[in-house]
C-alpha cells in the first residue's frame, strides 16, 4: 500500500494561493530538515535542475504558533510555504487569499 502524503505546499495559481500535496522529493527534504533539527537554511540538490533550500518560516508579522511552517525556496528565488499541518496551511492560505482580494 502506498504511503499517504503527509506534507503540503502552498503555491500561487491564477493569482490565488492553493494547497497541494508536496512532491516526494519535497516531503523527503522537509523530513530531513525536521529530523536533523536544522535551524538555518539547508540546500538540497536532487538533480542538476532541481535545486532548492528549506528554511524556517518567518512568522514575525503574525500572531500564533507557526513553528510547523517552513519556507521552500527554489533556486530562482520563488518562495513557498511547506508544512505537515494541512489544516493550518489551508487556513493560512484562505487568510492570504482574503488579503489578496481586498
Amino acid at each position: 500500500m502506498a504511503q499517504e502524503n503527509k506534507t503540503f505546499i502552498m503555491v500561487t495559481e491564477n493569482y490565488l494561493k492553493k494547497v497541494y500535496p508536496a512532491h516526494d522529493y519535497q516531503e523527503d527534504a522537509l523530513t530531513d530538515y525536521i529530523d536533523n533539527h536544522r535551524t538555518k537554511s539547508q540546500l538540497y540538490i536532487i538533480e542538476p535542475t532541481t535545486i532548492f533550500s528549506i528554511d524556517m518560516f518567518d512568522s514575525s508579522p503574525l500572531q500564533g504558533d507557526y513553528s510547523d511552517f517552513y519556507s521552500f525556496i527554489r533556486n530562482d528565488g520563488s518562495i513557498y510555504v511547506i508544512s505537515r499541518n494541512e489544516n493550518k496551511l489551508k487556513n493560512y492560505c484562505a487568510f492570504i487569499n482574503r488579503l489578496i482580494s481586498m
